[in-house]
């Protein structure tokens, strides 16, 4: 049996003339994913690394230690809404 670890993108959607900040939360913690602002380059980056990404996402209003992580990026001002996708690798 395979043991998997677990974890999340979110594509925060911000009021600001950023696009979008891609996030990744796993057991190392939360992180921004520099440069990314589709969920296509944020699962290539972290499928780089093993994961594999779930294809259906959720659509969650944006946190406010969400905005405390991503206000300092230039640009982007704050977060509106987020799209959280599942992600999974093996152990």
């Amino acid at each position: 049996m395979t043991a998997w670890e677990y974890g999340y993108i979110y594509v925060v959607h911000t009021v600001g003339p950023a696009p979008a900040i891609c996030l990744a939360i796993d057991g190392s913690g939360l992180r921004v994913l520099d440069g990314c602002h589709s969920l296509l380059r944020a699962a290539n980056l972290v499928g780089a690394a093993g994961w594999i990404v779930s294809d259906r996402g959720e659509k969650a209003p944006c946190t406010s230690s969400i905005n405390e992580l991503i206000s300092p990026i230039e640009g982007v001002g704050m977060g509106d809404s987020m799209m959280c996708y599942f992600m999974r690798r093996p152990k």
